[in-house]
Formats: C-alpha cells, sequence, structure tokens
C-alpha cells in the first residue's frame, strides 16, 4: 500500500463530493479515490429524495455516503459535483443550491463535471455565459460551452470537465489547481499518470 506523506500531514484541505441515486459512477468514484491519495479531507454527501445514506449510482454501483444534505453542517473549501443521468435531480434540493451559490459568493472552489456544469451550475446562476467551461456534448442547449477536456474559470474558482473519460484528470486537475503542485505531483506520479 502506497505510503503518501500528505496523510502524516494535518489535513489542510476540506472537500464535499455529493452524489445522488443516478450520479455517473466513475465520477463519483474517481473524485474520491483522488482527493483522499492528496490528502484531502473528503466529506460524501448524499443529496436525494429518500433522506438516505445509502445511494444507487448509474451504473450499479451502490455507496453508503458520510451524510446526507439533511444533516450536512460546515463549510468546505471545494464542493465536487459529479455528473450523470440523474444530474438535475439536484437542483431539487434548495440546500444544496444554497450552499453552491454560497460557496461561489465566498470566492471558494467548486468542481462539477459532465451534465453538473450546465444542468447544475449554469442553471442556477453560478456559472455565466462569460465563463470559460465545458460540460458533456449534448448538455449545453443554448452552444456556450466549450468543447474541451477540461475548463478553469479565469478567476480559478470553477473547474469543469466533459465527462467520465476524463473523470481522473480533473479530479489531478482539482489537486493541481485547489490543493498544491505537491500533491498533484504525488498522487499523479502513483497513478501513472505523470
Amino acid at each position: 500500500i502506497a505510503n503518501y506523506r500528505f496523510y502524516e500531514e494535518k489535513f489542510m484541505t476540506t472537500a464535499l463530493v455529493v452524489c445522488t441515486n443516478g450520479t455517473e459512477d466513475i465520477e463519483y468514484l474517481s473524485c474520491v479515490d483522488i482527493l483522499n491519495r492528496g490528502g484531502v479531507h473528503v466529506t460524501t454527501c448524499a443529496v436525494n429524495t429518500a433522506e438516505e445514506r445509502l445511494v444507487n449510482l448509474a451504473n450499479g454501483n451502490v455507496v453508503l455516503t458520510n451524510t446526507t444534505i439533511e444533516d450536512l453542517d460546515g463549510d468546505f473549501d471545494i464542493i465536487v459535483v459529479p455528473g450523470g443521468p440523474k444530474t438535475d435531480s439536484l437542483n431539487g434540493s434548495d440546500k444544496f443550491i444554497d450552499l453552491l451559490k454560497q460557496q461561489k459568493a465566498n470566492n471558494k472552489k467548486i468542481a462539477a463535471i459532465c451534465a453538473a456544469p450546465y444542468v447544475v451550475l449554469y442553471k442556477n446562476g453560478i456559472l455565466q455565459k462569460h465563463d470559460n467551461m465545458t460540460c458533456y456534448p449534448g448538455c449545453d442547449n443554448e452552444g456556450i460551452f466549450k468543447s474541451c477536456e477540461i475548463a478553469i474559470t479565469d478567476n480559478q474558482q470553477i473547474i469543469t470537465a466533459n465527462g467520465p473519460f476524463n473523470a481522473i484528470k480533473f479530479a489531478l486537475t482539482i489537486l493541481k489547481e485547489f490543493v498544491s503542485e505537491d500533491a498533484y505531483k504525488e498522487v499523479a506520479k502513483a497513478v501513472l499518470a505523470i
């Protein structure tokens, strides 16, 4: 088992990674795994109508989150929003959308992949038309998102990515841009990304 020196240090960065029934498996699991490897203190959170911690992801994986949106307390340096076929259901939680809006207002970091940049961030005014952003092909019916793998807003506050194939690259970009170059290099080297 690899021994990452970041685990020996006090957790300096906190991240909230959310999911709902139907969240894309690779996007959720990759983010949780890569951020944990990078020494980020990750809290996983179910945002669903059942108010349960047990979540059925889109492709058969079942995960048990640390908490639910109803029980969530505290604030986070980073909020990560995976996509998938049921991404729109995240919009049904006023508490979650308010949390995202507060995160942006407080100049804290947000990352979203797949459908989430358009379906959640853009539709709720967290991303604007002038922002540098990407999403899963076909999710953007307004033609304002770029066709690229990963995009970062000009103010370096929001990272977006286009889909499952780039989930590990997306998570590594979160480490690099939002945590530290050292954390990024350590984990990227361990997973053979560099």
